[in-house]
């Protein structure tokens, strides 16, 4: 069996540093900020000015930033600190996000998800929301433990609240592109 020989040189000889066109939309290079969960939003899981501050400070000219893990509604489950778009006033939240991006001559993507049995059991509780997942199987012990602890335990969800679940997400994605002004979105399920 033959060892492959690889060559190794300069990146600069590499597509790395090469201009790519993405939906009608030219990146300078192939590098891409990914989405990084901060835990910066607001009360109300409102996009929040350190989140602003992040983005803006992290986006270029033809430079791709994905904005880190967004509900899409609260249904499927929340945790501290995590952002929403599930409104329209949390979408225009995120319109000056993706307005920063886009005057440092980024173009914006909006990372949408949903937590599921990740969520935290107890906030939702507080909230008066199930702890919903795809299965009765839960993440760790610890996960389960906070469940019973809170009473809300992990419930599979329904083929309705699934439909529902798709209903909500197509609704985030037109707000994240038509009222915050996102280039892209990506979807994280």
């Amino acid at each position: 069996m033959s060892t492959p020989i690889v060559k190794f040189g300069p990146l600069k000889n590499t597509k790395l540093f090469k201009e790519i066109e993405i939906a009608g939309h030219k990146l300078d290079n192939r590098l891409v900020f990914c989405p990084t969960s901060r835990k910066r939003a607001a009360p109300g899981f409102f996009p929040s000015n350190l989140q602003h501050k992040y983005y803006k400070d992290r986006s270029t000219k033809g430079s791709l930033v994905i904005v880190e893990s967004t509900f899409a509604n609260i249904e499927a489950g929340v945790n501290n600190f995590f952002p929403s778009i599930y409104t329209d006033k949390h979408a225009e939240g995120y319109k000056v996000i993706a307005d920063s991006i886009h005057a440092n001559g980024g173009i914006a993507a909006l990372q949408l998800h949903q937590l599921g049995r990740v969520a935290n059991p107890a906030k939702n509780k507080e909230l008066n929301l199930p702890f919903l997942g795809v299965s009765t199987k839960y993440l760790s012990d610890a996960s389960k433990k906070a469940a019973i602890d809170s009473g809300n335990e992990l419930r599979m969800m329904t083929t309705e609240e699934v439909k529902l679940q798709q209903d909500k997400y197509v609704a985030a994605c037109k707000r994240a592109i038509q009222i915050s002004g996102f280039d892209f979105v990506e979807i994280h399920y």
